[in-house]
């Protein structure tokens, strides 16, 4: 037969399938699938058929047949991982999983059903690496074992993959304890200690104020103080003498029109940043120029931006900045235009502080942190606790800039800045090696029906 006359053929088929007529859509189906080679789409088809009918060994014969003939057709090799799996052949099921996520690194089903079936079979490393994966490729699965609109399965699979997950995490910071634990006593890191339980839920976080939630990591035990006296800090006046050089430097980067980037992106390397875990929505900030920023370091210095900037990034190296792999310190121009707000958020954390020098600071600028507004004035520094909730706005007729550096906060300890570098690392580390290849669509790929089209 032709190529024309075989899809002909199976396009009847699929004709009579669809129409009630059963037995000669299946006779022209089993006529194709003896051809030599095999035509993989009515294999695939009688494979269904043969599933739904409760032959599990006649599907999962039809499945090897059609994956053999199309090797890189993602559908037939996950149907083959399904059927695998329902007759309890979870090593190969957990590689043709595996293999469909490779096909198709938009297939967070996959990844999933591969990640619990490699934890199953005590592969656990292997397993949370590709639980990771999806978790990457779809931040949404956070959220989703409280989605009604997919299905119960789905949402169970989905929480099961990330209590899974969640342990391996515990397992990693485990070893940061255990080594901190041969540096520090024990009234030196139980702050730490508390604050990674509360992070994996094994405590419940408690906050000193109401209006202090950050959305990533807690320290107990801080003071919970929104607006921090610049005399707590010996290096202000440092920076404040280095107003007129960093403005200058600034000048220049505005006289030559350099690309002032917007602040809020999305599906940066697969990350939509514009909903927070605490569900603050900067959908209306994505990509605006309303908002925007000349980053001179963030996740590592970017080298041509911070060879614009001498005099600036020789006084940020001068100070105390906290550091911690692929996290901080961020330090970078920040520009407001006219009728710009940045609404009200929350930072990640409350163990560092955000500092702004005011630069360009027309009237009608401000900023709340907690219940407190106060204003900018060009050459003045001020430092705030952005785990408070917080935000700015800009009522002038012309933009506003500042430059934006982080500082620790004055009560840390040395151990806790060590568990933090440690626990950075290895999250860097971490999720460099789980780099998701694509995004996905998770309705697409969870809120089918388990096995059966």
């Amino acid at each position: 037969m032709s190529a024309e006359s075989v899809q002909e053929a199976f396009e009847a088929a699929e004709k009579d399938l669809r129409e009630g007529r059963q037995q000669p859509a299946e006779r022209r189906l089993q006529e194709l699938a003896a051809m030599q080679p095999p035509f993989a789409p009515a294999c695939f088809r009688l494979a269904m058929l043969a599933f739904r009918r409760g032959d599990n060994n006649s599907s999962l014969n039809l499945l090897d047949t059609a994956t053999a003939a199309e090797p890189e057709v993602a559908a037939y090799r996950y149907r083959l991982a399904f059927v695998q799996q329902h007759l309890g052949m979870n090593e190969e099921a957990a590689d043709n999983f595996a293999h469909t996520a490779r096909l198709d690194p938009e297939n967070v089903s996959a990844m999933l059903k591969a990640g619990m079936l490699l934890t199953a079979i005590g592969q656990t490393e292997a397993g949370a690496e590709i639980l990771q994966r999806a978790v990457l490729t779809e931040p949404a699965l956070d959220q989703a074992p409280n989605n009604p609109k997919m299905t119960p399965a789905a949402r169970q699979e989905i929480a099961t993959a990330l209590q899974t997950l969640n342990k391996h995490y515990k397992r990693m910071n485990q070893q940061i304890l255990d080594e901190l634990a041969s540096k520090y006593p024990a009234k030196e890191r139980d702050r730490f200690e508390r604050a990674m339980r509360i992070l994996y839920r094994e405590e419940k976080a408690e906050y000193n104020h109401p209006m202090q939630r950050p959305e990533f990591l807690l320290i107990p035990g801080m003071r919970a103080q929104p607006w921090l006296d610049k005399e707590q800090f010996d290096w202000i006046p440092r920076v404040e003498a280095a107003y007129d050089d960093i403005r200058r430097e600034l000048d220049s980067l505005l006289e030559e029109q350099a690309e002032f980037s917007p602040y809020i992106v999305a599906n940066e390397e697969g990350t939509d940043h514009s909903k927070t875990r605490s569900g603050t929505d900067f959908s209306s900030l994505v990509g605006s120029q309303s908002w925007t920023s000349f980053h001179m370091v963030k996740k590592g210095v970017i080298s041509e931006n911070y060879n614009r900037c001498p005099k600036t990034m020789d006084v940020m190296e001068s100070l105390p900045y906290p550091e911690a792999e692929d996290y901080m310190p961020e330090i970078f121009f920040s520009r407001l235009q006219p009728d710009g707000h940045i609404i009200p958020h929350y930072g990640q954390m409350n163990f560092r502080l955000t500092v702004h020098l005011g630069l360009i600071i027309p009237d009608g600028c401000g900023i709340r942190v907690g219940e407190e507004t106060r204003h900018w004035e060009a050459g003045k520094v001020f430092a705030f606790d952005d785990s408070f909730e917080h935000e700015a706005w800009n009522r002038g007729d012309s933009e506003r800039i500042v430059l934006i550096f982080e500082a620790w906060h004055p009560d840390i300890r040395q151990a806790e800045i060590d568990g933090l570098q440690m626990f950075f690392h290895k999250r860097a580390e971490w999720l460099r090696r789980c780099q998701p290849g694509g995004r996905s669509a998770i309705a697409a790929t969870m809120e089918a029906d388990n096995g059966t089209d």
